[in-house]
């Protein structure tokens, strides 16, 4: 009489626990996704076997395409930015063949390729610096470019200028106004201008 061999369990985790701990580890992947990291291999795996664990129990949530058309879309739905995507096609990475992209060669590619992330940050941050600098360089353009037509003066020759129309004003109004009416006027200009006029 042979004796039925019980299936293997693992000591000390429930079906319940797993159960859980799997959840767990799925909900850290998908804040993972959200801040904009790469998933590994590994982790991906792991989400294809909840999707077809959910498939076997009848549930309607889709599988997650392994081919994607576009950076674009594979930044969407495997939760890889595009600047890595960038160099990883620059880099030669074999998971980009025509306009498609295969997963599967895109993650083993990264996971022996860890450095791809950083050279994207640099990448990103190297166009940013890109972009500022043009943008400094436009508004300093534009700023000679207002100067050589006269639009904009530089504030020494604003001070001259109006030091020189104050000075004009003032000879002016003192040949023109009588010395009593002048004195007059020029006590009520220190008083509101605060400044001192010849007399």
């Amino acid at each position: 009489m042979s004796a039925k061999k019980e299936p293997d369990r693992q000591p000390g985790i429930s079906a319940d626990i797993a159960e859980r701990i799997r959840n767990a580890n799925l909900s850290n992947l998908i804040k993972k996704v959200k801040s904009g990291k790469t998933l590994t291999a590994a982790e991906i795996k792991l989400i294809d076997e909840a999707e077809s664990q959910t498939a076997r129990k009848g549930s309607a949530t889709p599988k997650i395409p392994d081919t994607a058309q576009s950076m674009s879309q594979a930044a969407s739905i495997w939760g890889i930015p595009k600047n890595i995507l960038r160099v990883a096609k620059a880099s030669g990475c074999p998971a980009f063949v025509e306009h498609r992209i295969h997963r599967d060669a895109l993650l083993k590619w990264l996971d022996e390729n860890p450095d791809t992330a950083t050279k994207g940050e640099t990448i990103s941050d190297a166009s940013e610096l890109k972009r500022q600098k043009l943008q400094a360089e436009v508004e300093l353009l534009r700023v000679k470019i207002d100067m050589q037509k006269r639009d904009l003066i530089t504030m020494a020759e604003a001070r001259a200028e109006w030091s020189r129309a104050l000075s004009i004003g003032q000879e002016e109004a003192k040949n023109l106004i009588e010395s009593d009416v002048y004195r007059v006027f020029c006590e009520r200009w220190k008083s509101r201008c605060g400044e001192v006029l010849p007399t």
